[in-house]
């Protein structure tokens, strides 16, 4: 028995150890990813602009997690997508490996592996259409192969479209928080010194709609990229 308990807890170190080095370890795909920074807790599509247009943090993007429908001619599939701010790939300083980044509301880009294992790495893809919940999406860009956004290539997105009606609803509603957030810290400014930038302006958002953003300078999260 205590043989059997000692190699099954070096297995699961095992797996462990493996599953951290590839969710987590893995190269971040991004210009200085050593100053990129999540920020928390999650936010409406409002309160990200007033927090992105402060300017406490050097640029700010948010991203939503979907499942999109894909209605090709001959199926239907659910595909793994990001629901992203327009600025999302240029924040990053991501170049696609084809084409560009989002641009227009209807615009999508997609990962090679995607573009690999669904449409035959077609040099012709960029302009073409798909069919994603209903709405029409050009494909304007294709992604690095192995391309992913702070969460790990074993749950790396297929599609990223940008945040619109078409797929984020109440867009409009302080009240909805739904949207995670990821930015960059001023050259100079440490994680702590960031944090208590953004307290101070989660104040001013507080004072300025009292009744839905209550609280919201004690629960703002500062922290890396990699865990």
């Amino acid at each position: 028995t205590t043989i059997s308990i000692a190699i099954g807890v070096g297995l699961n170190v095992t797996v462990y150890s493996v599953l951290h080095r590839i969710l987590f370890d893995a190269e971040i795909i991004a210009d200085e990813p050593g100053s990129l920074v999540r920020i928390g807790p999650e936010l409406s599509y409002p309160n990200y602009e007033s927090l992105r247009d402060s300017g406490v943090v050097d640029n700010l993007a948010a991203r939503q997690v979907a499942t999109l429908v894909w209605r090709s001619a001959n199926a239907t599939t659910t595909v793994s997508s990001r629901v992203v701010s327009p600025n999302f790939f240029n924040f990053l300083g991501v170049q696609p490996l084809m084409g560009k980044g989002l641009s227009s509301e209807d615009d999508a880009v997609i990962a090679f592996e995607f573009w690999e294992r669904h449409l035959g790495k077609t040099p012709s893809i960029i302009g073409q259409t798909l069919n994603l919940n209903g709405w029409p999406y050009v494909v304007v860009g294709v992604l690095p192969k192995g391309f992913y956004s702070m969460i790990g290539p074993m749950v790396s997105a297929d599609i990223y479209v940008p945040i619109s009606p078409r797929v984020s609803r109440a867009l409009g509603d302080r009240t909805a928080p739904q949207f995670d957030q990821i930015g960059r810290r001023r050259d100079g400014m440490t994680q702590e010194q960031t944090l208590a930038a953004l307290r101070v302006v989660a104040r001013r958002m507080e004072a300025e709609f009292p009744d839905v953003n209550r609280g919201l300078d004690r629960s703002v999260t500062v922290s890396s990229v990699n865990g």
